[in-house]
């Protein structure tokens, strides 16, 4: 091999690996670049489906407390399943950041990172669609949930068990229907419902309210009231009945219920004293019934004296008891008449106290005008006393001053001669 082709090979293997080494550092560094593009890209897309997934899990959270599953349960599982999904994508990410671009397959498809991003947007879409729901039901169904809160108020899964657990199931049935998009067929179904729960509500509040009464009226009435005090009887079971009419006009309107029902308790007790008197005459012979007949009008006599009656023994017991309640009525007038007296003197008294009142004021006024002029006829009189001083101190001024006649000359006498 000859000299100059030898130094020819030896420059071009040092231009080639000149070449070569260049290219490597080119490459070298490019790979870096691409590198620390990517961590970037990494981190970025984590940060994204780091605060899509806190949003969606507080709106989830909210949802899961207000009961949406129970009117969407289809598009809440949906819901939960994407977003748990999300979560162990999320938390594989945290751990290994790199596997976010890889595909979510085996061959082909999208990033793992953008499939954590397409179950969060699936969830929220089915999240949504059960929030819409439970939105719709509500509007719906808020006359029943307020039924079943008086119902169950009146503890109607006590006494109806049966029918309470009824009316729940064509509730829920109607929430089943709205769910599954059938809103208008449980609008059409919603009345019937309505008029069956606030029949329960008034079977309730009636034995909620009247249970105990209307106990002792049924097992009393059986065995003396019917017997010794039928009228009687017959009273306390209208008012027991106008209780129950009450309670069937407004079960809500518990001032009512708890008025008519006291006085269903009164005109029980009025039937037991009655039956109980009525016993007692039934067991008298006529010497024991006179004697009791004396002393109830002595009883009479001596109310009648107190409220200033005539003694009317003499009359029946009847006429004693109404003229003892003519005396009453007429005290009772008196009394009234009195307390208009004396609210009529009470006016009388407040204006008269008014009337002093500005009296009063104006007698405050005139003596601070007395006092005013007072201090001016003061001021008045010192005047006229520096006026006098005045004029005495000019008087005798003018006493000092020699007065200059005239005298005739023939008249004047020297002081010479």
């Amino acid at each position: 091999m000859d000299r100059p082709s030898h130094i020819f090979r030896i420059a071009f293997l040092l231009v080639m690996g000149q070449v070569l080494f260049l290219t490597g550092c080119a490459t070298s560094s490019y790979k870096l670049m691409q590198q620390a593009e990517q961590r970037v890209n990494e981190q970025s897309l984590l940060s994204q489906i780091s605060t899509q997934l806190e949003a969606v899990e507080q709106r989830m959270a909210a949802a899961q407390a207000n009961d949406v599953g129970t009117f969407a349960p289809d598009d809440m599982s949906a819901a939960l399943s994407a977003l748990s999904g999300a979560r162990r994508y999320y938390d594989m990410f945290k751990l290994e950041p790199e596997k976010i671009h890889k595909s979510a397959s085996l061959f082909f498809g999208d990033s793992m990172g953008k499939e954590t991003l397409t179950l969060l947007s699936k969830a929220v879409t089915a999240l949504s669609r059960a929030e819409d729901n439970k939105r719709r039901s509500d509007s719906l169904l808020a006359g029943s949930v307020e039924n079943f809160k008086w119902i169950k108020k009146f503890q109607a899964q006590t006494y109806f068990p049966y029918a309470f657990r009824d009316l729940e199931r064509a509730h829920n049935g109607l929430i089943k229907q709205v769910s599954r998009g059938g809103f208008e067929r449980a609008q059409r179904a919603l009345p019937q419902l309505l008029r069956e729960q606030k029949a329960l509500e008034i079977m309730a509040a009636q034995r909620f309210y009247l249970q105990d009464i209307s106990k002792r009226v049924e097992r009393d009435g059986r065995y003396t009231l019917d017997r010794y005090a039928a009228l009687s009887y017959g009273g306390s079971l209208g008012a027991l009945n106008h209780a129950k009419s009450v309670i069937a006009k407004n079960t809500r309107d518990e001032a009512a219920i708890l008025a008519a029902k006291v006085e269903a308790e009164f005109a029980f007790e009025i039937a037991h004293a009655v039956a109980g008197d009525m016993l007692k005459l039934s067991k008298m012979d006529r010497r024991e019934m006179e004697r009791w007949l004396l002393l109830l009008t002595k009883k009479l006599n001596e109310t009648g004296k107190a409220l200033g009656s005539d003694d009317v023994r003499d009359r029946s017991l009847l006429a004693q008891l109404e003229m003892v309640a003519k005396v009453a009525k007429s005290q009772g007038d008196k009394l009234t008449e009195a307390d208009q007296a004396v609210i009529e003197t009470e006016g009388v008294l407040d204006k008269a106290v008014e009337g002093s009142d500005a009296l009063a004021g104006r007698v405050v006024t005139l003596e601070e005008e007395r006092t005013s002029l007072s201090r001016q006829l003061e001021t008045l009189a010192a005047q006229m006393d520096e006026m006098k001083s005045s004029n005495q101190r000019v008087a005798a001024q003018d006493q000092l001053i020699v007065k200059d006649e005239y005298i005739p000359l023939s008249q004047r006498k020297s002081l010479f001669w």
